[in-house]
C-alpha cells in the first residue's frame, strides 16, 4: 500500500523573492532561479584487496544563476556591471583600490521561498556572494510584442543555509 501523507501542500516554484544586500534595483526583477546543487565527492580508499569508496570533506556548490527583468534605464543591469568592473579592475588597479574603499566586495543574498498564501517557509541565505557572470542584452528591432528584456547573472559564494521559518 502506497504512503500517503496526512498533508500535501506542493511547493510552487514561482513564490519567491530574492533580495541581496548590495543589490536593491535586482530584489523586485528577480524572474527565475535555481537554488544551486551541492556535491560531496567521494573519496577511494586503497586495500589490498578493493579501493572502496567513502564520502569525502568538502562541499561544492554549484554557481547561484538569476535571470532578471532588466528595467528600462539599465539601473539594476548596471548595479552588477559596476560590481564586476569594481572587482575586476579592467582600466587600473587604481579603480579596483577606489571601489573597494567606498563598496563591499561581497553580498550576502537571502531567497524567500513562498507558500501559496505568500507567507515565507523557508529562507536560504547565500553567504559572501560576488558577480562571475553577467549576460548580454540581446536587442532585436524584428520582435513585434512587447517582450521584456532579461538576462542572466551568475555568482559564487562561500556556501548556503536553508532555514524554516515555520
Amino acid at each position: 500500500m502506497a504512503f500517503v501523507p496526512s498533508t500535501l501542500d506542493l511547493a510552487l516554484p514561482s513564490l519567491f523573492k530574492l533580495a541581496f544586500s548590495k543589490l536593491p534595483n535586482v530584489e523586485y526583477t528577480a524572474h527565475s532561479l535555481s537554488v544551486p546543487g551541492i556535491t560531496l565527492p567521494e573519496i577511494r580508499v586503497p586495500t589490498p584487496l578493493l579501493n572502496y569508496p567513502t564520502f569525502g570533506d568538502k562541499l561544492n556548490f554549484d554557481p547561484f544563476t538569476i535571470n532578471f527583468l532588466v528595467q528600462s534605464d539599465l539601473s539594476n543591469y548596471v548595479e552588477i556591471q559596476n560590481w564586476m568592473t569594481g572587482l575586476g579592475k579592467p582600466q587600473s588597479t587604481e579603480q579596483h583600490r577606489l571601489y573597494k574603499a567606498t563598496n563591499t566586495l561581497v553580498s550576502d543574498a537571502t531567497l524567500l521561498i513562498l507558500s501559496n498564501k505568500y507567507n515565507p517557509l523557508q529562507i536560504i541565505r547565500f553567504k559572501d556572494c560576488f558577480p562571475t557572470a553577467l549576460g548580454a542584452l540581446s536587442y532585436d528591432s524584428q520582435i513585434t510584442t512587447a517582450t521584456p528584456l532579461s538576462v542572466d547573472a551568475t555568482f559564487s559564494y562561500s556556501f548556503y543555509t536553508i532555514e524554516s521559518v515555520i
